[in-house]
């Protein structure tokens, strides 16, 4: 990746990873760069490296070992593998795994792996299986298929966050499984959080085109928090959200600072963002760029 160091993204990417990170931030690496924005008042812009799942499954049999994931091997769960790097940590602590194979049978044994092995599990267990009740499909034997994401944070201890992802899109339009659909049935939870996001995302879906793609939310033994909701594939991601939050001007500035980013490298495109709230009930935007297929 060629930087800009007269560009303040740039220049914050060149303090923030080595020159060997940055080099390898190129297709067939990474598979999403991503930029974290806040509306808190001088909160600095956060950045994320998302790589591929055949560099991931590589490193990962290299240099790690993890029980969870060798479950899912196991189970033959493991749609894609994807390590995160949010720093330049030499030891990756963050991991993301695509599910397949979600049958009922399978995602009550890992639910059950889940309850035996992370022990703040239990607290949120019922939120997560209501969740993981959104339908993808009418059939019966995959109930629970849109629970097809899960992400850890661990240190030398275990698992310090779960990462919970159900997706909320079909590959073809259906009359059921429509963004109306998905964003009704989060409503009738009543989880705090998305009563704020939902309207917002209502809002962002109308003017920067596309769809709901997934909703997500962290969980660690304290609290859960970071609830959000991904839209796909925006056709006028930074118009639409500077007309989504007119009044934000922390937000409206950091959208902004990464548009000009935008320009200068357009080697990437915008493949979604979420919206999101942060701990503090704060928002949060996250933006994920992808390279151009040649």
């Amino acid at each position: 990746m060629e930087l800009y160091l007269d560009n303040e993204i740039d220049k914050k990417l060149s303090n923030l990873y080595t020159k060997e990170v940055l080099e390898n931030v190129k297709p067939g690496v990474i598979d999403y760069l991503g930029m974290n924005i806040f509306e808190k008042p001088d909160s600095d812009i956060e950045f994320k490296i998302y790589y591929d799942d055949g560099h991931s499954r590589e490193e990962y049999e290299q240099k790690y070992k993890d029980p969870l994931i060798d479950f899912l091997y196991e189970k033959d769960m493991v749609f894609f593998l994807e390590i995160v790097r949010d720093k330049d940590n030499s030891e990756c602590t963050r991991f993301n795994v695509g599910l397949k194979n979600l049958t009922n049978e399978n995602v009550m044994s890992l639910f059950d792996w889940l309850d035996k092995n992370v022990s703040f599990f239990d607290k949120y267990k019922d939120e997560i299986l209501k969740l993981s009740e959104i339908k993808r499909y009418l059939d019966e034997n995959h109930k629970y298929s849109s629970f097809f994401f899960i992400g850890i944070v661990k240190d030398e201890t275990g698992i310090k966050v779960l990462k919970c992802y159900w997706l909320n899109k079909n590959r073809e339009p259906h009359e059921i499984f429509s963004d109306e659909y998905h964003l009704n049935f989060l409503e009738s939870l009543g989880i705090e959080q998305f009563k704020e996001l939902i309207p917002l995302t209502k809002e962002a879906i109308k003017n920067c085109g596309r769809h709901l793609c997934m909703t997500g939310i962290d969980y660690n033994a304290e609290f859960s928090e970071k609830h959000k909701l991904y839209v796909d594939y925006p056709t006028d991601v930074y118009g639409g959200l500077l007309k989504t939050f007119p009044d934000n001007d922390e937000l409206k500035k950091k959208i902004i600072l990464i548009r000009d980013w935008h320009e200068i490298h357009n080697e990437f495109y915008c493949d979604g963002f979420t919206i999101g709230k942060d701990a503090d009930n704060k928002l949060v935007l996250n933006i994920y760029f992808r390279f151009k297929k040649p």
